[in-house]
């Protein structure tokens, strides 16, 4: 953490640190999504921290994976955690996500709503 840390204040704009975080993110991802990665918590963090915006497609993967990212908190009894990402999953939900992510969306708000 400190050496990510001391890394990410080499940048010296916020979007150079959100590239960074982005890029971060990606590789991580692509390495959860292989299998080769379990903590989807650090994943979710680093995807955060360099998502600015997007299109719908890239929100609603956002929304998977802070959902994804809440469930893993309940199930280690880190509601603090678990209520974090599922703030970001529901912010990363569409304004017609009940008619657009029906099944997201109750996961989303069923996830949120065991984390507050």
């Amino acid at each position: 953490d400190k050496v990510l840390e001391a890394a990410v204040n080499l940048f010296t704009t916020g979007s150079e640190r959100a590239c960074f975080h982005r890029d971060i993110g990606r590789v991580l991802l692509d390495a959860f999504d292989k299998g080769n990665l379990e903590c989807v918590g650090i994943v979710a963090d680093q995807c955060n921290h360099g998502f600015t915006s997007g299109t719908p497609e890239a929100c609603t993967k956002m929304a998977i994976l802070n959902e994804k990212a809440a469930a893993s908190a309940l199930q280690k009894a880190n509601k603090n955690s678990a209520l974090h990402y599922s703030r970001n999953a529901m912010r990363h939900l569409s304004k017609n996500c009940w008619e657009s992510e029906r099944d997201l969306s109750i996961r989303v708000h069923l996830t949120h709503a065991k984390s507050a």
